[in-house]
């Protein structure tokens, strides 16, 4: 039980430090034809996070990240404040646009990792996520939408974040508690959404890549190697 809460703390570290320093701009979508003229290709992916457990620390959205099975390195992507509509009340949650470019390669989306702060409470959440892809053709594609909700943990279920720090942790609910994660289509609500949001969106050709149904036995396998 040590050696798993210390990896997972020292990958809650790595990954909050990686989304503050090396986090890439997202300027793109300003002109998204010379991201695809450079091989690229764009990903569009909308978020849904709440805390149903400790209600009072509603998940912001911090950064995706990214693993590249290639070369084993993560890439953290951290949102702009015009992608973030948020509210307290844990009814509602809070919702995100994300997006991303890739280089040709094959990635694994791990995480979705948030934060909530109140007076000295400083604690962080990790959605897993842990859906593969295949960046193989220059183009803008959708990946779905992640509802990930924050529930009491039963038995030995992966946690919602790390045990470490105890307090902050605990506060939060990220320690007690588990992620129940739903990955659906939701493009016909998404679409008008995403274009009001990056208006050069408006003519783009974007292809459907809907990730797969959440795998919660993948997600608790990783938890417990971790």
């Amino acid at each position: 039980m040590r050696t798993r809460i210390s990896g997972l703390f020292i990958i809650w570290i790595a990954l909050l430090l990686g989304g503050c320093a090396s986090s890439p701009k997202m300027a793109f979508l300003e002109n998204p034809q010379t991201e695809l003229d450079a091989g690229k290709s764009i990903y569009l992916l909308s978020i849904d996070l709440s805390n149903q457990y400790k209600t009072a620390y509603q998940p912001k959205l911090n950064y995706v990240s990214l693993e590249n099975t290639d070369t084993e390195k993560f890439t953290n992507y951290v949102l702009g404040p015009e992608a973030k509509t948020e509210s307290e009340d844990p009814q509602v949650g809070n919702q995100y646009l994300a997006h991303f470019s890739l280089e040709p390669g094959n990635y694994v989306l791990r995480h979705l990792v948030s934060v909530n702060s109140a007076f000295l409470i400083y604690g962080s959440f990790m959605t897993p996520v842990h859906a593969e892809i295949e960046v193989n053709a220059p183009g803008i594609y959708y990946l779905g939408n992640v509802n990930g909700s924050v529930r009491q943990r039963q038995g030995s279920e992966f946690k919602a974040g790390s045990s470490i720090p105890l307090i902050d942790q605990a506060t939060v609910g990220a320690s007690g508690g588990s992620f129940d994660v739903e990955i659906s289509d939701r493009w016909i609500d998404d679409q008008p959404a995403f274009i009001a949001t990056y208006p050069n969106l408006k003519d783009a050709d974007i292809k459907m890549a809907v990730m797969p149904p959440f795998d919660r036995a993948r997600a608790q396998k990783y938890w417990e190697d971790h």
